[in-house]
């Protein structure tokens, strides 16, 4: 594999979605299917002091149902094994066989992100705003650590 391939691989969405790991909410929280709703533990956040310690340390968000981001409701992607690095034309044409598998799915796993559900439950913020400022810093400071682990692993490390 090239130093390119390498770098194009650990830059790719897919790979990132699977280090990040559903953030706090996929973490620190749990479906109740029964009220259709999401619990998430706030624990972390009001002992990071990202919450005031007033704030409970369980909250139950009402939750509606979304199409998955990560497989646009398909359900499976494609292995980033596969197309990370860039697939041209000229693949396809050297090779029919494998644009033949390439399109009929043969190189397709589960979405990682909604485990082949299609759809995934997203909180509803509404009554909610400290808490989703929360979330949502914890989140894109995990997302940056994400992107230093890739960037220094797309470099060797």
């Amino acid at each position: 594999m090239s130093r390119m391939d390498t770098y194009n691989y650990w830059n790719d969405s897919r790979v990132r979605s699977e280090m990040f790991g559903g953030g706090y909410l996929g973490k620190n929280s749990r479906y109740d299917a029964a009220h259709n709703e999401i619990v998430i533990d706030c624990e972390t956040l009001v002992e990071n002091g990202d919450l005031s310690e007033d704030h409970a340390l369980e909250a139950r968000l009402p939750t509606k149902w979304v199409v998955c981001g990560a497989c646009d409701g398909r359900g499976t992607m494609v292995n980033p094994s596969i197309d990370a690095s860039g697939i041209s034309a000229q693949d396809f044409y050297d090779d029919p066989e494998f644009a033949e598998d390439y399109f009929g799915g043969a190189y397709d796993q589960q979405c990682s992100t909604c485990k082949g559900r299609t759809t995934v439950p997203e909180p509803v913020w509404q009554d909610h705003e400290e808490l989703r400022e929360a979330i949502f810093k914890w989140d894109q400071d995990e997302w940056d650590y994400v992107a230093l682990c890739a960037a220094e692993r797309a470099m060797g490390a």
